[in-house]
């Protein structure tokens, strides 16, 4: 089962909220790096993939863990456990599994 393109954008857009509240405006930084990463509306975290989701959430957390290491994955795969729980294992991003 392939899971829709939306969750991705909302493990997205909650991963962002997170890093947002730990570092700041550093996270907007890292999103505007971010090949695949269309921002909508940052007030709200909103945020929309524009390539492979997996591969785009999987480089953002990668781009936050360069600069905080281990805490940053964790602080992601706590921001949207909740959400991972509903989708199949191998539609997870690696850095979130």
């Amino acid at each position: 089962m392939v899971t829709d393109v939306q969750i991705y954008n909302k493990i997205l857009s909650r991963i962002v909220e997170e890093q947002g509240n730990i570092i700041g405006s550093l996270a907007w930084q890292i999103v505007e790096k971010t090949p695949g990463i269309f921002i909508r509306n940052k007030g709200s975290y909103e945020v929309q993939i524009t390539s492979e989701p997996k591969i785009v959430i999987d480089n953002f957390v990668y781009r936050c863990m360069r600069i905080f290491g281990s805490f940053a994955r964790d602080v992601s795969k706590d921001a949207v456990g909740y959400i991972l729980a509903n989708i199949p294992k191998e539609d997870i991003p690696e850095r979130l599994k």
